[in-house]
């Protein structure tokens, strides 16, 4: 489907819900690789149970709604907590040497889609100004291995 046709999923107040991510998630990345049940009542039935999907996605749908502060599945997740999450499997993968590159891929991809759908919910430090227009220190590097190293100094 395309982004164009994605559903909305900011409500009034300008957030984002746990349940409205993880659909948009879900068609982007389509049901291969991540099926949801968009009638769950409870974070543990989300994922569809006829699904096949990979065994660390559980887990990090779990940690996203617990670390996001979640009591519903219509309550405010933390996008930044969810980049943080997707950073440290990748590192338990690379770790337990188990880093399969169609899971460093997909835990990409939803960082990418993180990043392009919903820049606005995250926080990001600061730009320094450059001294005069055109010249900056800064570098330019992708968010998703932002939040690794970040999510990788805390271990």
């Amino acid at each position: 489907m395309k982004k164009d046709s994605a559903p909305n999923s900011e409500n009034s107040t300008g957030t984002l819900s746990f349940l409205e991510f993880w659909l948009v998630a879900a068609q982007e990345l389509g049901d291969a690789r991540l099926k949801i049940n968009p009638l769950a009542k409870s974070v543990k039935h989300l994922l569809a149970a006829n699904s096949d999907h990979r065994e660390f996605l559980s887990a990090i749908v779990q940690q996203s709604y617990q670390r996001s502060r979640c009591q519903h599945l219509r309550d405010a997740i933390n996008l930044n907590t969810v980049l943080d999450i997707l950073g440290e499997t990748a590192y338990s993968l690379k770790g337990q040497q188990a880093d399969d590159l169609l899971d460093i891929e997909l835990l990409e991809e939803l960082a990418w889609i993180i990043s392009q759908r919903y820049l606005q919910h995250i926080d990001m430090p600061p730009c320094p100004k450059p001294d005069y227009v055109g010249k900056t220190d800064a570098k330019v590097v992708s968010l998703d291995k932002v939040k690794i190293v970040q999510a990788n100094r805390r271990l």
